[in-house]
C-alpha cells in the first residue's frame, strides 16, 4: 500500500571507478514512510527515469505486518516537470499464501512543487491486489515539508476513496541525508504517524482515533558506476497505541532489504 513509505541498512565499501555520478547530482525522492519512490524533490527536472529491484525481509506498511517472510519489491518510475508516476509490485518469496506470485500492484502519480524552502504536492495511490482475497482500493494524499541544508520536515496525510472511503492516516516526522562521498549517501528518517476510526476499524478491529506509530529508516545508496546503484537500508516500527498492540503478535517490526537499481 502507499506512502510505504521500507529497512535494514549496512555501512557499504565506496567502489572507486571513472565516469560516476556525484551523489550530489541526483535527484532525492520524498518517501513518506517507506522509501517508495514517489516525487523527485528537483522540480525543474525535465525527465527521467528508473528501475529497481528491493529484496526485503519482511513487507512492512504503516506499522503492519503484510508478510510472515522475504518479499520481491520490484518498481519502475518515470519523472517529467515535476511530475512523477511509479509502478510497484510485490512478489511473495517466502512459504506463505500466493509464494511465488505478485498479490500487491500499485500504480502512483504525484506531483512536486517547491517554492524557496518549502516543497509540497498531491498524490493518487491506487492499490490492486492480485492472488488474495483483498478489494482493490485508492487513496489521495498530499505531502508538505521544509528543507534547509541536509534537513527536512514533513507531513503527508493520506485518505482512502474506494475501498474504505474517509481511512485517514497521516504522518509528520524529519530526515537527514548525509552525502559521505560522491559515491556513498546516508539517508535517516524518523516519524510518528496516527489514524482515525475508519482505519484503525478496517486494519486493526479497533474503533477510535489513535496515535499509532513510531518509525525509524536508515538507507545508505551506494552509486556503483553511474546510473547503478545499490541500496541497503533498514526500518524499524513500533505501535504506540496500548489497543494497537495488544491486538498484534508483533507490535514492533524491524526489517532490512537490499535493492539494487539504476536512475537515469
Amino acid at each position: 500500500m502507499s506512502l510505504r513509505f521500507s529497512a535494514i541498512w549496512t555501512l557499504c565499501l565506496v567502489i572507486l571507478s571513472p565516469g560516476y555520478c556525484p551523489a550530489e547530482e541526483r535527484p532525492a525522492v520524498y518517501s513518506g514512510e517507506t522509501g517508495g519512490k514517489l516525487i523527485p524533490t528537483e522540480e525543474g527536472k525535465e525527465f527521467g527515469f528508473g528501475f529497481e529491484a528491493d529484496f526485503v525481509s519482511q513487507y512492512v506498511w504503516r506499522g503492519i505486518a503484510l508478510s510472515e517472510g522475504p518479499v520481491l519489491q520490484p518498481s519502475m518510475w518515470f519523472s517529467f516537470y515535476g511530475a512523477t508516476i511509479t509502478v510497484w509490485g510485490n512478489f511473495v518469496l517466502n512459504d506463505e499464501a500466493a509464494q511465488g506470485r505478485l498479490n500487491e500492484l500499485d500504480f502512483n502519480l504525484g506531483y512536486l512543487w517547491e517554492y524557496k524552502s518549502f516543497f509540497g504536492g498531491p498524490l493518487f495511490l491506487f492499490y490492486l491486489y492480485p492472488n488474495q482475497n483483498a478489494e482493490h482500493t485508492g487513496e489521495w494524499a498530499a505531502v508538505l515539508g521544509f528543507q534547509k541544508g541536509p534537513f527536512k520536515i514533513f507531513t503527508a496525510q493520506a485518505v482512502d476513496f474506494i475501498a474504505y472511503p474517509g481511512a485517514y492516516f497521516g504522518l509528520a516526522g524529519g530526515s537527514f541525508e548525509w552525502d559521505l562521498h560522491p559515491k556513498l549517501a546516508i539517508k535517516t528518517s524518523m516519524g510518528l504517524g496516527w489514524a482515525n476510526n475508519v482505519f484503525n476499524e478496517a486494519n486493526f478491529g479497533i474503533a477510535g482515533t489513535k496515535l499509532n506509530l513510531f518509525a525509524w529508516t536508515l538507507d545508505i545508496t551506494l552509486y556503483l558506476k553511474d546510473p547503478l546503484y545499490l541500496r541497503p537500508h533498514m526500518k524499524v516500527t513500533t505501535l504506540i497505541s496500548s489497543q494497537l498492540r495488544n491486538n498484534v503478535d508483533e507490535p514492533t517490526l524491524i526489517s532490512g532489504g537490499l535493492a539494487l537499481g539504476v536512475e537515469f
